[in-house]
């Protein structure tokens, strides 16, 4: 799933802060979800509400960096051998 989460950030990026400002605290969802809604998206599964079969930003945010994370440890593993 993060594959697709990372598509979503992506496609948002220009409207969103950074990932790393994001796990700072300062923006809250509705703060996120009204940047989004101001330029006329449609918010994306980690802004929407779980009646709209959204998934919460901080899991979102969690699941790109625990991948992040684990590629790149892969890949200092495969650089050691």
């Amino acid at each position: 799933d993060a594959v697709n989460i990372r598509a979503e950030f992506k496609a948002y990026q220009h409207v969103l802060p950074k990932p790393q400002e994001l796990l700072q605290g300062k923006h809250s969802f509705q703060t996120l979800r009204k940047m989004i809604e101001g330029n006329n998206l449609q918010p994306p599964r980690f802004l929407q509400y779980n009646t709209e079969n959204g998934i919460k930003p901080h899991h979102a945010l969690c699941n790109l960096l625990l991948t992040d994370y684990e590629v790149d440890e892969d890949f200092k593993l495969s650089c050691d051998t």
